[in-house]
């Protein structure tokens, strides 16, 4: 940061600078925390599903979706099960 000239008035230029450098700037946007990604692409994979008629395997994947929706903190152990279940039903139904 400058100093500013000794022949300044020290209070507009601080003001000025203060103004020019903090105010002009667009306010930063919240990045999502991992709770929320974690929530939208549970969602998103529960969206996936349309119809009422599945295979029971299915049918608890759907339910391990919705369990893990209701939780209050989901963690990556969570989502490594969830797409771990996931992988298992595509080797299956190929």
């Amino acid at each position: 940061m400058r100093l500013p000239p000794k022949n300044m008035n020290q209070g507009i230029y601080w003001v000025s600078t203060y103004l020019k450098y903090n105010l002009d700037k667009p306010p930063k946007q919240p990045k999502p925390t991992k709770q929320q990604e974690y929530r939208s692409m549970l969602l998103n994979m529960l969206n996936c599903f349309e119809h009422e008629e599945y295979p029971k395997d299915i049918i608890d994947y759907i339910n391990e979706i919705e369990r893990v929706l209701q939780l209050k903190t989901i963690n990556s152990k969570h989502i490594e099960k969830i797409q771990d279940m996931c992988t298992i039903l595509i080797d299956k139904y190929k």
